[in-house]
């Protein structure tokens, strides 16, 4: 687990929280409330592949510390995320061992991670 926090001193700019998913799946629900992990259980079965319910879990978890508080995230047509209290703005974006947040308390965010490459 590695948890990263950038939060900038001007308000026009959204924080930003990291997670590595070295974590299984197992040891994410553990650090959710019973009821909460229960409920996430039943949204894993929607997804085929071990990453995708991790990222999907570590998304959830970055959130919560985020705002304090459960959310549910709702879905645009377009795909982009929300909080359906739209207490604030948000973005979620993951790559290979990490998961990102975005949020901002009332402009629109979008964030994009990669893991750096080698140039072919």
């Amino acid at each position: 687990m590695l948890y990263k926090h950038y939060l900038t001193s001007s308000q026009d700019m959204p924080e930003i929280f990291i997670w590595r998913t070295d974590e299984s799946v197992e040891e994410m629900l553990e650090m959710f409330p019973l009821q909460i992990a229960d409920a996430y259980k039943l949204e894993l079965d929607k997804f085929k592949h071990s990453k995708r319910k991790l990222e999907f879990l570590c998304a959830r978890h970055l959130l919560r510390m985020a705002v304090d508080e459960d959310h549910t995230v709702l879905y645009e047509e377009s795909g982009r995320p929300y909080l359906s209290t739209y207490s604030r703005e948000m973005n979620i974006s993951h790559t290979k061992d990490y998961v990102a947040i975005a949020m901002h308390k009332d402009k629109r965010v979008a964030l994009d991670i990669e893991t750096r490459g080698v140039k072919v």
